[in-house]
Order: structure tokens, then sequence, then C-alpha cells
């Protein structure tokens, strides 16, 4: 939160890309995340698939695609391998953070320039 917070002070964009989807999720999304403190106002940016029925890594692919027309990428966190992989792909440049949790069944075998992280500093 903490870190996220400093990049809205400077002037960073944030985008939350979500493999929820837009019709069922977000509406919970948004709220959770503000209840827990993130930052969420005109300065943040949302991505959520169209429909729960997208594959996750289809919409993160083309969702890259977007996110890259906008800026930069600095650093990205992901939970799933296989999606970690497609950011780290789509920017070369950027950090990419995997945090070790549960996954989906038969994870893909992550990159070897992705960080491992197991849990955010309290």
């Amino acid at each position: 939160k903490e870190l996220l917070s400093w990049l809205l002070e400077h002037n960073i964009l944030i985008i939350y890309l979500t493999g929820r989807d837009l019709p069922n999720m977000s509406e919970g999304t948004i709220k959770s995340l503000k209840k827990h403190g993130f930052p969420v106002d005109d300065s943040t940016r949302f991505m959520f698939k169209p429909n729960f029925d997208e594959p996750d890594l289809d919409f993160k692919i083309m969702a890259m695609k977007e996110i890259n027309s906008i800026g930069k990428v600095i650093f990205a966190f992901e939970n799933e391998p296989g999606n970690a992989n497609i950011i780290k792909e789509s920017c070369p440049d950027a950090d990419v953070f995997l945090i070790n949790t549960i996954t989906s069944p038969n994870p893909a075998e992550l990159a070897s320039d992705i960080i491992r992280f197991d849990q955010f500093p309290e």
C-alpha cells in the first residue's frame, strides 16, 4: 500500500490488471481494495475481464498491449506464473514479481528473470 501511495504522489499511473470479470466482480474488488487502504481514485485505473468466460491468459495478453500503449511499465506483481511470464515478455525492462501463493492447477514454469517472494512486508 505504501509503495502504491508513493507512486501516486510522484504522478506515476497505477493500473490494477485483474483476471476478475467486470460484470460480477468489479464492485467487490474495488470495495476490498479501498477497505484495505489501497489507492483507488481518479489517478488509478482498473482493467477487468469483460466477461467471466474469457481465459485470464488471453485477456492479459490483450491488456498488456493496451497498457504498453499508455506508457512504460516499471514493475508488476502477479500471482500466476503464466501471467507473470506474459507481462515479462511484453515488458522486458520491467521488474516482474510473483507472490508465492495458491495458483491454478498445473501452473506454467516461471521465467528465470521473474522475482519470487513469499509475502509483502508488514
